[in-house]
């Protein structure tokens, strides 16, 4: 494994030490361009698609499985918490215990295997630390959404009918397997395991690398602090994020963020779930330690607002929500007491690459699927930052409520026109003007 400053590069390298799966080709490479005859070389490979490290997909077992091309490249750069086995020779449920996960995150398991270098090759091992479907079925109720192990296998040769294999891809859940992660201290990274772009793969080689982990909304430690009510939008500065984070971790749960929104709305749908990815940033950037302390401004009326109104508090009538009719699914997100901003503008494409099949048809049957997608992708990953308006929104102010001469209906005096001598309100005055 190599490391070089805080990237640590944890695949195996492919050559003729490599060991292969018992029954798969081995690795090789050969040259038939030279440069003593052609001035270039050119060579081939002869290798399986599980060679070395790799990720497995649901099609490796699954008929009907996934693919590698029903996923975007998105997808394989997450959040992961590696987590130090010990001297466990199988690994049940328990290798999890005291181990803090989200839902969405990658889970990397180091073992005696990395240790012993059982897979430095080159012959397989006959025996190496591997999963029990106990171990399994916890990764699905955490709601992992891809494990790795340092093994070629995840599980023992003994089982023929691979249980493991099995049951994890059923769930969805991709392997990684023949990771090194000997000098990787345990905690949370970022992880990237991008496989090479074979649409109709059941599995693919990869180059596997953690990089430290950002929390959430956060590209530096500079944190800046505005000092009126003016925010700076000039490039170096919005390339910082001026919030204090908050960790993931200190979050809600997200199967319980899930639900108080769905309460508040009615159903789980994809508009409603890009919400709840919005919220998550919201409350990792911002927190929500104030009754008024948090803006929301809002440039749709879709769905995704009441996740915004029932996850982060912000409403109409406390003045820190405003709806500015753009048509763009966008949200930016202030602090009053130090004037920091960011606004998150969904990346257009979310839904055609989560669920291509819902966007086709539509079906409303779909619908929780493409939501359940969206919410297993990491939210920094769904938006992209772009520059918020200058001035925080004010507090609601308490205005006198004036009476229409026209109507005898009260209104608030910010909402009153005077015309030809008379207060009226909006409608009122829409009225008498069209008729002039």
């Amino acid at each position: 494994m190599q490391r070089q400053r805080d990237v640590f590069d944890i695949s195996l390298p492919l050559t003729t030490q490599t060991p292969s799966f018992p029954g798969d080709p081995p690795f090789s490479r050969r040259p038939f361009f030279t440069y003593a005859t052609d001035g270039c070389e050119v060579s081939s490979l002869c290798l399986s698609a599980h060679s070395g490290t790799h990720l497995d997909f649901p099609a490796h077992f699954l008929p009907e499985g996934k693919r590698g091309g029903d996923y975007p490249a998105a997808a394989f750069f997450r959040p992961a918490v590696v987590v130090d086995c010990g001297k466990r020779t199988i690994l049940g449920e328990d290798v999890l215990q005291d181990v803090p996960t989200m839902p969405g995150d990658a889970l990397l398991l180091c073992t005696s295997n990395s240790r012993e270098r059982r897979f430095g090759g080159p012959d397989f091992p006959a025996a190496f630390v591997a999963a029990t479907p106990g171990l399994g079925r916890e990764l699905i109720r955490r709601q992992i959404c891809l494990v790795g192990i340092d093994a070629l296998s995840i599980e023992p040769l003994a089982d023929p009918e691979y249980p493991v294999h099995h049951l994890l891809l059923a769930a969805g859940i991709c392997l990684l397997e023949g990771l090194d992660l000997r000098d990787v201290p345990p905690g949370r990274y970022q992880l990237s395991c991008l496989p090479l772009a074979i649409p109709d793969a059941e599995a693919s080689p990869v180059r596997a690398i953690l990089l430290p982990a950002s929390e959430p909304g956060t590209d530096t430690d500079s944190r800046p602090r505005a000092t009126s009510k003016k925010i700076s939008t000039e490039p170096d500065k919005l390339a910082q994020n001026p919030f204090r984070s908050i960790p993931m971790e200190q979050q809600a749960d997200l199967a319980a963020m899930t639900r108080q929104a769905v309460n508040f709305h009615g159903h789980l749908c994809p508009g409603l779930a890009l919400g709840i990815q919005a919220a998550r940033l919201g409350l990792a950037l911002c927190g929500h330690d104030g009754d008024e302390d948090v803006v929301a401004v809002v440039e749709t009326d879709m769905c995704a607002v009441d996740a915004i109104q029932a996850l982060m508090g912000c409403t109409f009538g406390k003045g820190n929500l405003v709806h500015r009719d753009y048509g763009k699914v966008a949200f930016t997100f202030y602090r009053r007491r130090d004037n920091a901003a960011v606004r998150l503008l969904a990346r257009p494409d979310i839904a055609e690459q989560t669920d291509p099949e819902f966007v086709a048809t539509r079906e409303a049957t779909l619908a929780k699927r493409c939501a359940q997608r969206i919410l297993a992708l990491d939210p920094e990953s769904l938006f992209t930052r772009t520059a918020p308006a200058t001035v925080v929104p004010g507090r609601a102010a308490i205005l006198a409520d004036l009476v229409c001469e026209r109507c005898g209906e009260t209104m608030m005096e910010s909402r009153s026109r005077r015309f030809a001598g008379q207060t009226l309100c909006l409608p009122c005055f829409e009225a008498v003007e069209q008729k002039i």
